[in-house]
């Protein structure tokens, strides 16, 4: 519906009333008086524009234009009302579980894990349990021997008397009675409940600026120890390891030595965690080691392929390891499949024939690769794929000329720690492969990785620090 408000000279209103065709908008009201206001009303936005006939000689072709406009601007309008429509239904209809499956996914993973813990803390106790009772047992049968060998020594010398046997069977009574209830004569068994720490796991909203390495907070607590050279380390979340000679620790979340055991293999030159085996790899200059958390054992892997490593890391399926030489190779293995090899890249696919990958990482499908120029003596980062090596991204970082290991980890959101061991800096980078903050850092950095989501653990010569994120 629309009303056309005409007015004459004397501005006494008259009133047209009419209906409003939606395909002809731009219909033409002439009259010989002045147009106050036309108001057109339609389902959904209402227009009013006014005009004054007399300030133009071309009110005609105004008229029409500024009802183009308006259908245009209308047309425009109830687009983007459809497509907000469109959109709220589609918020409404949102399958939650296709968004929160990754999540989930982790839940999952973090409950078997922690069933997994309790079933082994379980079976420790179990075994406990089981030694103390033999012990009891293997006492009561000495006092039953003694008691044999008493009664024979008797009956050798021709000793017995009716006395002798009622005293060796009052003892053999006693025996008897102690056996009976032994579980509640001799065993103390109580139990605490399980008390979860709310904390154990942690949902906020993903904030991709919280962290700045300008903001790096002071050292929490140091894990002293001195070594010269490399200083490798690796996390599983639960345990740090750390190679504090002569022994192999796991650091624990309250910052304490849980378990350790002697390492005598030669120089670590880098270590990763596999959550496929549950297990860390070690690797000197040509072996490769696999360190069991549970049992404290350290494993030679006899791998086909004899090279000089230099880095590693580790995906859900596969042990990536790269080596120490000109034009470097990346080595894949498949840890589902009795540590198969899968592939191996070489040069120009890898880097130049006059390049060397120093360190890598795998995150998400891809690897970051840190690669110096031999000839330049530069470095820069590359991000790649890890099922083909395909370049998403490379930057050029304010290296030159290194003389010890570049190294890197991972930070919170996809971000990347650089660690120049040359010049005691660290450079802080974002995942679409941009600078976000660098940052002087003392005493100087070896290698660094996450513990767990809140924890930063740096190596240093005189030994690891521990930095809230």
């Amino acid at each position: 519906m629309f009303i056309l408000q005409l007015a004459d000279s004397s501005h006494d209103y008259m009133k047209y009333y009419g209906t409003f065709d939606e395909d002809k908008r731009s219909r033409d009201y002439i009259s010989d008086k002045l147009v106050v206001c036309v108001t057109i009303r339609t389902p959904r936005w209402p227009i009013s524009h006014e005009y004054d006939r007399n300030s133009s000689p071309s009110f005609e072709n105004l008229c029409r234009n500024h009802f183009n406009e308006h259908d245009y601007l209308n047309s425009k309008l109830n687009l983007l009302v459809d497509e907000i429509d469109t959109f709220d239904k589609q918020l409404l209809a949102v399958d939650l579980r296709k968004y929160i499956q990754n999540s989930s996914d982790k839940l999952q993973q973090w409950r078997f894990d922690s069933y997994k813990t309790i079933d082994q803390y379980c079976d420790q106790k179990y075994r406990e349990i089981e030694q103390y009772m033999i012990k009891i047992i293997n006492q009561k049968r000495e006092n039953i021997e003694q008691i044999r060998i008493n009664m024979l020594e008797l009956v050798q010398k021709r000793r017995m008397t009716l006395e002798l046997i009622e005293s060796l069977t009052s003892n053999l009574r006693i025996v008897e009675t102690e056996m009976n209830d032994i579980d509640q004569k001799y065993l103390s068994f109580r139990t605490t409940p399980l008390i979860l720490n709310q904390d154990l796991i942690y949902i906020d909203e993903l904030s991709i600026e919280e962290f700045d390495l300008n903001s790096l907070t002071s050292v929490y607590k140091t894990i002293d120890y001195t070594r010269q050279g490399l200083n490798p380390i690796a996390s599983n979340n639960q345990y740090l390891l750390i190679h504090r000679e002569p022994n192999l620790c796991l650091i624990d979340r309250n910052l304490r030595i849980k378990k350790q055991t002697l390492w005598n293999h030669g120089q670590i030159l880098d270590m990763c965690w596999s959550s496929a085996l549950e297990k860390f790899f070690l690797i000197t200059h040509n072996q490769i080691y696999i360190f069991d958390v549970n049992t404290i054992s350290i494993e030679r892997v006899d791998a086909t392929q004899k090279l000089h490593w230099l880095s590693c890391t580790c995906s859900d399926q596969s042990l990536f390891l790269s080596t120490n030489e000109k034009g470097s190779s990346i080595c894949e293995f498949n840890l589902l499949n009795s540590f198969q090899a899968a592939k191996r890249w070489e040069s120009p696919d890898t880097c130049s024939r006059d390049e060397r990958i120093h360190d890598m990482i795998f995150n998400k499908g891809t690897l970051i690769l840190i690669i110096e120029n031999l000839l330049t003596e530069k470095i820069r980062l590359e991000l790649r794929s890890s099922a083909r090596l395909d370049r998403l991204w490379s930057l050029q970082l304010d290296i030159s000329y290194p003389t010890k290991k570049i190294s890197c980890c991972l930070l919170n959101y996809d971000q990347w720690l650089i660690i120049d061991s040359n010049k005691s800096r660290l450079f802080q980078v974002t995942m679409d492969g941009k600078f976000k903050s660098t940052c002087n850092y003392n005493p100087l950095p070896s290698a660094a990785c996450r513990f767990g989501f809140d924890l930063l653990a740096i190596s240093t010569l005189n030994g690891v620090n521990i930095h809230k994120l």
